[in-house]
């Protein structure tokens, strides 16, 4: 789905890195195979979510590439999954806290095995996207079909609504120094809940984790081309200006976009 400005929209973000064992892991069952961890995403995790809830409009999973640091850390988040919802209080209704009240014994058993799990509760503030010149191709956002193949996320290190819709209108002028021919559209999510979690033991502090967010805001541009994002990041993200102070951020290429209830582009089983 494609989000206009003026949409009051929910915005979820899933981060996780799944457990590998090392070779002096006493216990290998700790391990959570990238297979056992794609096949239970693909067969329950998003079924019982896009398949059974009109709430949840898109969802689309991204695959970490690259970041700010010299490499990806080990035990970083290297797998990203992004839905928006139809509107952001449906983080408090039933039909949402029950998807975590109801576990499965089988997401029990997962989710003991994922080392680092981020999620991030936002609203859409403001969606933008520089002038198309006819030739761009702008795709279908987070559905299937031509989905965005790259994601650039970071934070905005700002505590005021409009000073972060400013800098979002920024980066998406063509005539800025900080703007990108490469980029598709960015969203600016003010974040109303993050936590940070390990081994399934939930961190009560997630800003003193090295994972865990440190302002309000949550930013996810999405690009045409890796070189297009990587330029944008080190032009744009690096500044020490008042308005774009350095920030770590993470690239991710598209892993899958799914079809979805809200969309009707279900195919029957």
């Amino acid at each position: 789905m494609v989000l206009q400005s003026g949409d009051r929209t929910g915005f979820l973000a899933v981060l996780t890195h799944p457990y590998e064992s090392s070779n002096e892991d006493n216990n290998p069952r700790s391990s959570l195979p990238l297979t056992e961890f794609h096949d239970w995403y693909e067969s329950e995790h998003i079924p019982l979510r896009l398949n059974h809830l009109e709430q949840f409009l898109c969802g689309a999973r991204y695959k970490a590439i690259s970041s700010s640091k010299q490499s990806l850390e080990t035990n970083a988040p290297d797998w990203l999954a992004l839905y928006l919802l139809s509107s952001p209080d449906i983080f408090t209704q039933s039909v949402y806290t029950s998807l975590r009240e109801k576990r499965s014994e089988r997401e029990k058993d997962v989710m003991k095995r994922i080392e680092v799990l981020v999620r991030i509760t936002g609203e859409v503030l403001a969606v933008n996207s520089p002038p198309q010149d006819g030739n761009n191709k702008t795709g279908t956002g987070f559905e299937p079909g031509l989905p965005s193949p790259w994601v650039l996320t970071h934070e905005l290190l700002l505590d005021d609504d409009e000073l972060a819709k400013e800098t979002l209108a920024t980066w998406n002028n063509p005539g800025d120094a900080y703007s990108s021919h490469s980029l598709i559209r960015s969203h600016l999510i003010k974040v109303l809940e993050s936590g940070v979690a390990r081994f399934g033991l939930g961190v009560s502090e997630p800003r003193d984790d090295p994972h865990g967010l440190k302002s309000g805001y949550w930013i996810v541009h999405e690009f045409a081309t890796k070189d297009g994002a990587e330029v944008f990041a080190k032009k744009s993200l690096g500044s020490t200006s008042t308005q774009r102070d350095k920030v770590e951020w993470t690239l991710w290429e598209v892993y899958k976009a799914y079809p979805c209830i809200a969309q009707g582009n279900l195919k029957p089983n």
